[in-house]
């Protein structure tokens, strides 16, 4: 709760995310066999999503000492026990800057001409565009389905999917001659 209050009170207000801060939620909880008997492993998952202009290892390294820190504890009194931190992923953010010219090209093959905008959700384009990739992130469906009992994806949007592929085929065909 504290680190969740902290990341809200640090959040930018200029921010164009919703939410405009760094989010850290606990997904996952595993551990024991019944409420009577010691543990004898326990675990949890989360997901830290960080906007650009916050560092998740800064966000993350007062939690890491404090791991650290009781790790070295528990190991003091009970030589097999442990605390271990496995990293599951990195989904680095997104910016815009220096795009400019693959947000065209997207944009020429989908026609879309509505602003410009940002999402606050994780995918691999960040990775992308770290190793060099102009990166753009474009598909069909819309995010107010995804991620629900429900999830599905319209077959209009299929449809356009299937157009903007075409259009990109065209686009990047060369000719043989």
């Amino acid at each position: 709760a504290e680190l969740a209050r902290t990341l809200w009170e640090q959040a930018d207000p200029e921010s164009p995310f919703v939410p405009p801060h760094a989010t850290l939620t606990i997904g996952e909880m595993q551990g024991g066999t019944a409420a009577n008997i010691l543990a004898r492993n326990a675990s949890f998952v989360f997901d830290l999503r960080c906007p650009p202009s916050v560092d998740p290892d800064a966000v993350l390294a007062p939690f890491k000492s404090k791991i650290g820190l009781l790790d070295q504890q528990l190991k003091n009194s009970f030589p097999d026990t442990g605390i271990t931190i496995n990293q599951l992923s990195n989904a680095p953010p997104l910016s815009p800057q220096g795009l400019e010219d693959a947000e065209a090209f997207v944009r020429k093959l989908t026609g879309d001409n509505s602003p410009a905008g940002a999402v606050a959700y994780a995918a691999e384009a960040g990775q992308f565009r770290q190793a060099g990739f102009p990166t753009v992130i474009c598909g069909p469906g819309s995010i107010e389905q995804a991620h629900q009992p429900d999830e599905y994806i319209a077959v209009e949007q299929f449809e356009r999917g299937a157009l903007f592929m075409e259009r990109l085929a065209e686009e990047l065909k060369v000719e043989h001659k």
